[in-house]
């Protein structure tokens, strides 16, 4: 058995955490204010029927957080697509959907690794994560 002490593994696995991170502050969230459901409809970052229509659809959003998890600066955000009009209304969503989750409730003391983040929405509902 190989034991990896860093590079391409100490990224995969910080990447998992930080996801889980992602996913159980949005979960804390829930608890703390009740009111807050899941997205439909509009609140979603793509209809479902662009999302059907154009499994393709990939929008990347990069940003920059302080201290406290909120955004600091502006979104740098890209995307691929062969519909152009369906990726400029996904990419619009994955902009709002990152906006609406701030400020996020992230350890201090990882900071440094979570201070510039980079965000992936995937339209394809059969995604399965990243292939190696």
């Amino acid at each position: 058995m190989t034991i990896f002490t860093g590079g391409f593994m100490h990224k995969f696995w910080y990447a998992l955490a930080l996801t889980t991170v992602f996913s159980i502050a949005w979960m804390a969230s829930l608890a703390a204010e009740p009111t807050k459901a899941m997205p439909t409809g509009q609140e979603t970052w793509i209809s479902q029927e662009d999302a059907l229509a154009n499994p393709d659809i990939v929008v990347t959003v990069d940003l920059n957080l302080d201290r406290n998890g909120r955004i600091t600066g502006p979104l740098k955000v890209g995307g691929s697509g062969e519909n152009r009009d369906a990726l400029k209304r996904a990419m619009d969503g994955a902009q709002r959907a990152v906006r609406r989750g701030a400020p996020y409730k992230l350890p201090a003391n990882k900071y440094k690794y979570w201070k510039n983040t980079h965000f992936t929405f995937h339209a394809d509902p059969n995604w399965k994560g990243q292939k190696w």
